[in-house]
């Protein structure tokens, strides 16, 4: 049995399933033919927590992450950003490769830096500071990535600015560079799990 999941971050379900279900055809087959149902977020509500709160079944207390920022220690001046290295728990991808199963991940946070897993394939997520970083597992998979997306594979927007056409534009490419690297990989590799954020 194969098992694919597509993330939306921050995607309230009642927009998507009421409001917007019928202009959307594709999502609109999935639902009417997949399993769905609406998840309980982890509190705090935040991406990072949430996304391993899923992935590893268990709470940001035992996770020890509670969002993007970390305070070290007690100080209020030195912090840092929670990222792969941070997660002590194993994701439902590791305990499935461990049975010798095959996924292939995409854009889940926190997944940068990338962790060299066997039978997992990764590539990173918007956590990565450039393309000119390692963000794929396995690492030769990179020139692969940047060779389908024209030597410009976007992890993120730049969302803080006033000019909304641009975020438009970006989030459009974005998007659509994501879902060719995911047909690509689905395509070419064998996989027991698939996962896009």
């Amino acid at each position: 049995m194969k098992v694919a999941v597509f993330g939306l971050d921050s995607v309230p379900p009642g927009m998507m399933f009421d409001k917007l279900l019928d202009k959307l055809p594709n999502i609109k087959k999935m639902y009417q033919k997949g399993i769905h149902g609406s998840l309980h977020t982890c509190h705090p509500p935040i991406t990072v927590p949430a996304w391993m709160v899923m992935m590893t079944g268990k709470n940001p207390g035992k996770l020890g992450i509670y969002g993007f920022r970390h305070r070290r220690g007690n100080s209020y001046n030195e912090g840092y950003m929670v990222n792969s290295t941070h997660i002590k728990e194993k994701t439902v991808w590791e305990i499935l490769a461990e049975k010798g199963k095959k996924s292939i991940v995409i854009g889940v946070p926190p997944s940068y830096p990338v962790r060299p897993l066997r039978n997992v394939t990764i590539v990173s997520c918007f956590l990565t500071p450039s393309q000119e970083k390692d963000f794929t597992n396995p690492p030769e998979l990179k020139e692969e990535i940047l060779k389908l997306t024209d030597g410009k594979y976007l992890f993120d927007v730049t969302f803080r600015i006033e000019d909304r056409e641009n975020i438009r534009k970006e989030l459009f490419e974005m998007t659509q560079k994501r879902f060719d690297v995911a047909e690509h990989l689905a395509k070419k590799q064998y996989w027991d799990f698939f996962y896009v954020a």
